[in-house]
């Protein structure tokens, strides 16, 4: 008895069209159904967007190299070395997106 209830509530709480629209985000869009999933990039990235990722990939590469002297030189705290790592996980992200 109760889940045709909750199901016609449920039914009931859903915005008109929602079902006609599609579930899988456009690059760039949050997911509808988990908002902090996004869509991964295209395929092809248009020369605006490549040049966008290079330079962004060249400013985490100067922050590795920053980051990375400071460890070297054990002047880096805790939360320097997890942010080291996470930038070094980052700059590999961005080399295989622009094919490096």
């Amino acid at each position: 008895m109760r889940f045709p209830i909750a199901a016609a509530l449920l039914l009931a709480w859903l915005p008109v069209g929602a079902g006609a629209q599609s579930i899988d985000p456009s690059p760039g869009e949050p997911s509808r159904l988990a908002p902090y999933r996004y869509a991964p990039p295209p395929e092809r990235l248009t020369p605006a967007e490549r040049g966008i990722a290079e330079s962004y990939r060249n400013d985490l590469r100067r922050g590795v190299d920053s980051l990375q002297f400071q460890s070297d030189s054990g002047a880096a705290d805790i939360l320097q070395q997890r942010s080291l790592q996470d930038s070094r996980s980052e700059l590999h992200r961005m080399d295989r997106l622009l094919g490096r």
